[in-house]
């Protein structure tokens, strides 16, 4: 915008502060540090305003939902290395406000590195480290209220409605059996539509893997669920590698068909039951041999544990 040029000339004609005495731009270069090839850094203020109107309002109460208003200023590093570019990002976040993800988000680094679903033909992989499920739902409707608007006790009242209607406890029977880390993989081939946009969201493959403490709390809830699909003619199972998929054929969202298969470990859920077939990722799925030492390479230049790892094809 006009106004943000003009603090950036004021700047760099010495007319405006200096920011290497600005308290959030020094502590993001401490983390970052000073040796990179590239040093970009965003105010709060600035990356707040890239979602002031006249963005739509789905962006604004999305990006209410992330902690955007919480957002004192982020910092990007890259490095050229051996060919490769290294990329680190770090955000200073105030107090309050932190939204949904910082509720998610566990105090500690934990997630692994996405090997499994980086050899995966998706555009897009992530591995993420969560705080417990069950503690981040108490707070839900508030977030949720904050970001659009609404009203908590509705929301309040919608869940418990949800609760009665499947005789389930959301947050003793079911968050409180998922452990604290989610990967997942998503995306065409193609980044660019061919559908009308209103269903794209439904026409896009991904594959998530939860892990579990208790599978056979989660066993029971899906078993309830299996039962309200079977009631409307909805419930479908396959076999693979002598495990049981089950799927949802639901006219009104085809081509979605919600899938799962659970193991001892992991709740592995997909946008298709031909997507869980081939857990290894050995299948025709797989990327080639070649790819794969590319990737691996590229992985073991990353630390072992992160909060977030998110890889871009």
């Amino acid at each position: 915008s006009g106004a943000s040029m003009r603090k950036i000339l004021e700047v760099v004609e010495g007319h405006g502060g200096s920011l290497g005495r600005t308290a959030v731009f020094r502590q993001i270069t401490e983390h970052l540090g000073r040796s990179a090839d590239l040093l970009a850094f965003g105010s709060g203020d600035w990356i707040r305003s890239l979602t002031a109107s006249p963005s739509p309002r789905e962006n604004i109460v999305i990006a209410k939902l992330l902690g955007l208003p919480a957002v004192r200023g982020a910092g990007l590093a890259i490095q050229v290395r051996k060919g490769l570019f290294q990329e680190r990002l770090f955000v200073s976040l105030a107090g309050e406000g932190r939204g949904l993800a910082a509720q998610l988000l566990g105090s500690e680094p934990h997630a692994r590195r996405p090997e499994r679903f980086a050899r995966l033909r998706f555009p897009f992989f992530a591995t993420i480290s969560t705080t417990r499920l069950d503690s981040a739902f108490d707070r839900l409707p508030e977030l949720i209220a904050g970001a659009t608007g609404d009203s908590t006790l509705q929301l309040r009242a919608r869940l418990a409605g949800l609760e009665e209607f499947l005789s389930i406890d959301l947050k003793r029977e079911l968050l409180a059996a998922f452990g604290d880390e989610i990967a997942l993989g998503f995306g065409d081939a193609s980044v660019w539509p061919r559908r009308p946009t209103d269903r794209q969201a439904l026409n896009t493959p991904a594959v998530a893997a939860v892990s579990l403490k208790d599978p056979d709390a989660a066993a029971r809830v899906l078993r309830r669920v299996d039962g309200l699909a079977r009631a409307l003619g909805a419930y479908r199972t396959l076999s693979a590698g002598g495990e049981t998929i089950a799927f949802y054929e639901i006219p009104s969202i085809a081509p979605l068909r919600p899938s799962y298969r659970l193991t001892r470990t992991h709740l592995m859920a997909a946008t298709s039951p031909e997507l869980l077939s081939d857990p290894a990722g050995d299948g025709p799925d797989a990327v080639a041999a070649s790819k794969r030492e590319q990737i691996d390479r590229l992985l073991n230049m990353l630390p072992r544990e992160a909060h977030l790892f998110l890889g871009v094809e």
